[in-house]
């Protein structure tokens, strides 16, 4: 298994190359992971490394007011979220916000959300006109061209 996937890095180098783990009996996804990216050197090291990125990010979800979102303050967004936001600017990242309805938050079909002039409305905007769907914030390294953060930070009630 780790032969093949090796010869496929090789085979597609200075390409991005992402492993699915597939559970057949529930026939759905349970991995889904970059292993190589056009900029990495050596397909050794992304294949040692597979998971690496999966435990560097946040993915999580928590604080919420009992019907699955975050409580928040009088602008829609939650006080954790804005601080994540201004930590993630003051480091130079970029924010970027994908949205889900139920059926592509299974698929891991995520679309994209336009953040434009000042984040923090952005994302309140974001989060107002998308009360119904799975929305999720990212921090974009955009020298690195690659995401440093991943957070839901709401889901459908």
């Amino acid at each position: 298994m780790v032969s093949a996937l090796e010869s496929c890095l090789d085979e597609h180098s200075g390409e991005y190359v992402r492993v699915l783990v597939v559970d057949p009996k529930a026939k759905k996804r349970v991995l889904e992971q970059i292993v190589q990216r056009p900029d990495q050197k050596s397909s050794s090291t992304a294949a040692s490394q597979t998971g690496s990125d999966v435990n560097s990010r946040s993915f999580s979800y928590s604080g919420t007011n009992g019907n699955g979102r975050k409580s928040s303050n009088g602008n829609g967004i939650d006080p954790a979220v804005k601080q994540q936001i201004q930590q993630l600017l003051s480091q130079g990242y970029k924010i970027g916000l994908e949205y889900a309805d139920k059926r592509r938050f299974r698929a891991k079909s995520w679309q994209t959300v336009q953040v434009a002039g000042e984040a923090v409305s952005s994302v309140a905007a974001c989060l107002k006109e998308h009360s119904n769907d799975y929305v999720k914030l990212i921090g974009v390294d955009t020298k690195a061209k690659r995401r440093v953060f991943e957070e839901i930070v709401q889901r459908p009630s």
